[in-house]
C-alpha cells in the first residue's frame, strides 16, 4: 500500500493529491491559488481549475 510513503518516495509510488479550485468573478485569484498549490512539497499533483460560468466581461 502506498498510503505510508514518505514525500521522498519516487513519484510514481506516491499517491496523487487533486487539487479542486473553482472560482466565479474571481480572475484576479485564480493566478494566486495557482501559485500557492505549485509551492507545495509535494509534487505528485493534478490540478483542476475552473471558472464556473464567470461572463466574459467582468464588470457584467
Amino acid at each position: 500500500m502506498t498510503d505510508d510513503l514518505p514525500d521522498s518516495a519516487p513519484s510514481d509510488r506516491r499517491l496523487l493529491v487533486s487539487v479542486l479550485l473553482v472560482a466565479h468573478r474571481q480572475k484576479d485569484l485564480i493566478a494566486d491559488a495557482l501559485e500557492s498549490v505549485l509551492a507545495q512539497d509535494y509534487s505528485s499533483l493534478e490540478i483542476i481549475a475552473s471558472d464556473n460560468c464567470s461572463p466574459a466581461d467582468p464588470s457584467t
